[in-house]
């Protein structure tokens, strides 16, 4: 988390849950590839200058964001705890 979001949730009082689903935690741009690319596409972006990460996975199912990092599945623009 960016230390600007962490002000802003500690200082506001603000649960993580409404965190990401108001200010999308500085997620600017996202990049969705097959599982055995993305090594290869990681060290694209970072000899492009820039840095990236594995965000989470799409998996079939129903249409929902699971973030295990944070314990945080958001579905129908509400994010709930998973823990």
């Amino acid at each position: 988390m960016s230390p600007i979001f962490e002000v802003v949730q500690r200082e506001g009082g603000v649960d993580v849950a409404e965190m990401y689903r108001v200010f999308n935690m500085g997620v600017g741009f996202c990049i969705v590839v097959a599982p055995g690319d993305v090594d290869e596409t990681l060290a694209a972006v970072k000899r492009g200058g820039s840095e990236g990460v594995v965000a989470g996975a799409v998996v079939p199912g129903p249409r929902r964001i699971e973030l295990p990092g944070v314990g945080l599945v958001g579905q129908s623009g509400r994010f709930a705890r998973t823990r």
